[in-house]
């Protein structure tokens, strides 16, 4: 008895987590919120204007455009000891920008449910799982020129943008299953390489009942619930090659909860070492006072390998401080970049040059080359030791 209600409580505290707010009707929560990856999480959740892995497509689609090789991200963590995390995605460069496809995954196992017998006794009914899920179908690329074309506006930098196609699928086992698709778009502008600024809006078709099934869960009891939308604004600045630092921004628009910031920074420590911190704010359960969390983290780069880790706290929850470690790998470049064609021309041989050693009679007429015509001309020669000697000044007859 004593696990079952140990059970419903690390069920309940993970809807707490997901939600982060009080459970208002038709209204369903994205577990992407959670976080995509160990590198993000240790910036406390810092990176709409960086977004330059995988986990771009979970965060900002836009940031896609800078993956131009083909590389795969995968995590794994554990809430409260029960509720398993995962998350795997993989993006590589096609046609003009970088396609990316990503799952994420939570459940808990062996959830028991209860009912009462005739005598209002409890009794186990059944076990089932509790599930969320989510595919994201992404892509991004660099939209500078079409920008300027279209807007008439000249700016320095590059633009990139991006969009996310993303299917939920949540529900109990045995009992109810609830599916729904909505969007994410994002844009990154890099004036130079030492600003970017960011901007992602998640889940633009949040407008509940006015379009129908799109943009919301239906579930096959036959109830709909809306996905919250929100808008991140983000800005990141290279203070040099190695040290980045960033803030992140969210305005929900489908509720009247307080708006959150992030900080982060990263450094690049050693040669294979990076090291970051941040700070979160996260909503309290009714969704009217903020709580803030110091997050830590650090990559060890082994070339095609990265390890992230990162060390979460999650406001009052503190018992339940989660750590977070995710892969990344590179595949390195599609194709082999081809070596410039340089023509080689080869080098017109010196004319022969006649040299004189020794003592000389010359004897003969000078003619025009044209009109063969004798002509009135001075002779130069040189020996090998190039001392020239001047002939003298002859009529037109030989000499």
């Amino acid at each position: 008895m004593l696990f079952n209600i140990i059970k419903q409580i690390i069920f309940i505290l993970f809807i707490f987590l997901t939600f982060q707010v009080n459970t208002f009707a038709g209204q369903s929560a994205d577990i992407s919120k959670i976080g995509t990856g160990a590198r993000t999480l240790g910036m406390g959740k810092t990176f709409i204007a960086i977004a330059d892995d995988p986990s771009a497509m979970f965060m900002n689609p836009a940031g896609l455009a800078q993956v131009r090789t083909p590389q795969v991200i995968s995590m794994q963590a554990n809430f409260f000891n029960d509720v398993n995390y995962f998350t795997l995605g993989g993006a590589m460069p096609f046609g003009p920008g970088s396609i990316a496809l990503g799952l994420n995954q939570a459940y808990i196992d062996d959830i028991i449910l209860t009912e009462l017998n005739e005598d209002n006794r409890p009794y186990e009914k059944e076990n089932v799982t509790y599930f969320e899920g989510i595919w994201t179908l992404a892509y991004g690329l660099d939209i500078s020129n079409v920008v300027r074309d279209i807007f008439h506006v000249n700016f320095t930098g590059e633009m990139l943008g991006g969009a996310s196609l993303k299917y939920f699928q949540k529900g109990v086992s045995n009992l109810s299953t609830g599916t729904g698709t909505n969007i994410d778009l994002g844009l990154i502008y890099m004036p130079d390489n030492k600003w970017n600024f960011g901007i992602a809006y998640r889940n633009i078709l949040h407008s509940y009942g006015s379009l129908g099934s799109i943009g919301s869960i239906n579930w096959d009891t036959g109830a709909q619930d809306y996905l919250l939308s929100y808008a991140t604004i983000g800005v990141a600045y290279k203070i040099n090659p190695r040290w980045t630092i960033a803030s992140d921004y969210d305005i929900a628009f489908t509720d009247k909860r307080k708006a959150l910031y992030h900080l982060g920074t990263e450094y690049h420590f050693l040669k294979n070492l990076f090291v970051r911190a941040g700070y979160e704010q996260m909503h309290d359960a009714v969704g009217s006072k903020t709580f803030g969390n110091l997050t830590f983290g650090l990559t060890i780069d082994l070339i095609e390998w990265k390890i992230d880790y990162a060390y979460h706290p999650y406001y009052e929850l503190m018992e339940n401080n989660t750590h977070y470690v995710s892969l990344r790998y590179s595949f390195g470049p599609m194709t082999e970049p081809k070596a410039p064609e340089i023509e080689v021309k080869p080098e017109p041989e010196p004319e022969p040059k006649a040299t004189l050693d020794r003592a000389f009679n010359l004897n003969g007429q000078i003619l025009d080359n044209k009109t063969n015509a004798p002509v009135q001309a001075k002779v130069v020669i040189k020996n090998a030791e190039n001392n020239s000697y001047l002939g003298e000044t002859r009529s037109n007859e030989t000499g």
